[in-house]
C-alpha cells in the first residue's frame, strides 16, 4: 500500500536530514513512527543508520554523508515520490539478543544473518529501496517534480 502523504512527509525530512538543515533530533520528531506503507517503514529503518543516536547533531562536518550514502538517500527520496510499491521483504536488523539467543540455544534460535538471508537474496541491493532496475530506471524517466508544460527549460 502507498500511502502518499507519509512518503511525502518522509522524502521532505530525509532531505532535509541528508543535507544537515536538521539535526538527527528532529528528524526523528517529525518522521512517523507507524505507517500503513511498508516502503516508508522499511526507509526510516535504514535512514537510522545514517547518524548516531547517542547524540543530538547534523550531517555535516565529521558527520557529514559520504558520496555513496549520498546516493542512497537520493534513491530512497526518489523511491518515495514514486508510485511503485516497496517489494522488498521487510528488513530485520542485526541484534545483538538474537545472536546472543542463538548461540545459547545452540542454532535453534535463528541468528540475525539467517534472518537476514532471505532479504539479501531477494534482488540487487544497489538498487534497493526499489525493486529493480527498471523500476529505478522507470522513477528516474518519469520524476514528480518539474514536468509539465509550465516548466521551460532555462
Amino acid at each position: 500500500m502507498i500511502h502518499r502523504e507519509h512518503r511525502d512527509r518522509l522524502a521532505l525530512q530525509l532531505r532535509r536530514l541528508a543535507s544537515g538543515r536538521i539535526t538527527n533530533e528532529q528528524f526523528e520528531e517529525r518522521v512517523l513512527s507507524a505507517s500503513p506503507d511498508p516502503g516508508v517503514r522499511a526507509v526510516i529503518k535504514a535512514a537510522w543508520g545514517l547518524y548516531s543516536d547517542l547524540r543530538e547533531h547534523t550531517l555535516t562536518g565529521k558527520d557529514a554523508l559520504t558520496a555513496d550514502e549520498r546516493r542512497h538517500v537520493a534513491r530512497a527520496v526518489l523511491f518515495l515520490h514514486s508510485d511503485l510499491e516497496y517489494r522488498w521483504p521487510p528488513y530485520a536488523t542485526m541484534a545483538l539478543l538474537r545472536d546472543l539467543a542463538s548461540f545459547l540455544t545452540a542454532g535453534r534460535t535463528r541468528s540475525s544473518r539467517a534472518v537476514l538471508r532471505p532479504w539479501a537474496a531477494r534482488g540487487d541491493k544497489q538498487v534497493w529501496p526499489f525493486a529493480d532496475q527498471k523500476d529505478l530506471n522507470q522513477a528516474r524517466r518519469a520524476p514528480r517534480f518539474l514536468v509539465g508544460p509550465s516548466v521551460r527549460a532555462v
